[in-house]
């Protein structure tokens, strides 16, 4: 039978049914098992590190007032470090130790302005 030009033959839905893996294929190959996934253990919390750290680097060049967010994203970076639920305490000391040197040079130079 042949369809009129334009038109498309009727078609019957079907059930989806997955293709793989199939049915009994657990009694078939024994050797085989399957095992749950696992969530991860760990999953450090290098946030605060990292923003103290780019903030220490941004704040040297371009905005010296941004060195009390890199202290206080460093203290929380430097805890989490202590704490073991991060893994970057270098990157949280340095954006602390650019921080500091940002706020002291902020004051130094505003009293010297005033």
């Amino acid at each position: 039978m042949t369809q009129p030009y334009g038109q498309w033959p009727p078609q019957q839905q079907q059930p989806y049914q997955a293709p793989y893996p199939p049915q009994g294929w657990q009694q078939q190959y024994p050797q085989y098992q399957v095992y749950p996934q696992q969530a991860p253990v760990f999953v450090p919390q290098n946030s605060m590190g990292t923003a103290a750290l780019a903030l220490g680097i941004i704040g040297l060049f371009v905005m010296p007032f941004l060195g009390v967010l890199a202290i206080v994203f460093g203290s929380i970076g430097i805890s989490r470090a202590n704490q073991r639920l991060a893994t970057n305490g270098g990157a949280a000391t340095w954006g602390l130790i650019l921080g500091i040197f940002e706020v002291v040079v902020l004051v130094v130079y505003l009293a010297v302005w005033v």
